[in-house]
């Protein structure tokens, strides 16, 4: 199967002080918004009390994300690629494990449903032959199954709307955790059933949000 999508790229505005997505069909809620907002975690308060390490981990993420971007550009080279050292150990691992032998489609493409959601999967592609979702994860220690459930929840959106939009079911939905303490990346992987079973429940998630903010307004 050829992939010929055209990329949609994401704007954002702010709705209640929450980050949304400018779509087609409306200003739509971001699906890590909805999970941050309904997963029991007082994240706003852990960032407050530790905003070094916050911002150390956001800048960390974001700029992971910006190197597999330019890594499946036309513009890549080893020469051209510039990064700090940290961040060029986390991409070493990502792409020793994974990277490499990544047939991308697409990267960074936008992606709504009607239900009332919107996000950008980071990347799209034939990986060890099966139709692949990633979503890249950096992390400061290792992660257990029990923490990236969010992040299954996240992937399961995506490959919801991607089909919602484009007409494309992918094989796997894949979560990557690139970490600093580990030598490896860790992979949670979701099948075909399990997407399913897992989209199911973010979408108890999502109307569980969407009754939230029409009580707040």
């Amino acid at each position: 199967m050829v992939i010929n999508l055209k990329r949609r790229y994401a704007k954002h505005c702010y709705v209640q002080g929450r980050r949304y997505h400018v779509t087609p069909i409306g200003d739509l809620p971001g699906i890590t918004t909805i999970l941050t907002e309904t997963n029991g975690h007082n994240f706003k308060q852990w960032r407050d009390n530790n905003p070094e390490e916050s911002q150390r981990c956001l800048d960390r993420g974001l700029e992971l994300h910006d190197a597999c971007e330019f890594y499946f550009s036309d513009n890549w080279t080893r020469n051209s690629f510039v990064t700090t050292e940290e961040q060029g150990r986390l991409f070493i691992k990502l792409h020793k494990d994974i990277l490499k032998d990544v047939q991308c489609a697409i990267t960074e493409h936008q992606v709504y449903s009607r239900l009332g959601f919107s996000g950008s999967l980071d990347c799209l592609g034939y990986w060890n032959g099966q139709l692949t979702l990633f979503d890249w994860k950096t992390s400061t220690k290792r992660k257990t199954p029990s923490q990236v459930i969010d992040y299954l929840l996240q992937v399961s959106a995506y490959s919801y709307a991607l089909n919602e939009l484009d007409g494309i079911t992918v094989d796997k939905a894949s979560v990557v955790i690139i970490s600093e303490e580990l030598e490896r990346c860790q992979l949670f992987e979701l099948n075909g059933d399990l997407i399913n079973t897992y989209f199911a429940e973010f979408e108890k998630r999502l109307k569980w949000f969407q009754a939230r903010t029409a009580i707040a307004s």
